[in-house]
């Protein structure tokens, strides 16, 4: 389900794009993030039917969203079983991101989280009131810097 036109308007987009948009974007204030934030895939078809798969061989099948938990920590809300539950959690911080070294609030998984958690980064920028940006991308340095995105809705 698509939220708003803001956000109809980045399905289909391609995915070499959304860096453009992101470095664009305001980095939110941590402190208002607290609360329950929905997912949506958005970028290429290919991108929107492949991730929800992708997702299930690291643990995060029925990805639904996140929940930010104060201004230092998340965790990552998966549907099961017509209940969403809290799994694989994540530190925040504000640093530059690897994507255009200005700031964004970055999620980072805890080493010891199952593989491949601990390479992967999100991070998150403003792109209206109640929606961020966000990107994935691999946080080893030998991997190019593909960024796949997605959006966070607040809910309430």
């Amino acid at each position: 389900m698509v939220a708003n036109g803001q956000v109809q308007r980045l399905i289909d987009r391609r995915i070499s794009s959304f860096k453009a948009l992101f470095s664009a974007l305001g980095v939110p204030d941590p402190a208002a993030l607290a609360g329950v934030h929905w997912a949506e895939f958005v970028g290429p078809a290919w991108l929107r039917k492949s991730a929800p798969s992708a997702l299930v061989l690291g643990g995060l099948g029925g990805w639904w969203g996140k929940e930010f938990l104060g201004p230092a920590g998340a965790t990552n809300l998966v549907q099961r079983q017509g209940r969403l539950l809290r799994v694989l959690p994540m530190k925040l911080i504000v640093a530059p991101s690897l994507l255009d070294g200005r700031p964004a609030v970055q999620l980072h998984y805890p080493p010891g989280s199952r593989l491949p958690w601990p390479w992967i980064l999100d991070e998150l920028r403003q792109l209206d009131e109640s929606t961020l940006l966000g990107m994935t991308l691999v946080k080893a340095r030998r991997f190019p810097r593909i960024a796949f995105p997605f959006v966070l809705h607040k809910s309430g």
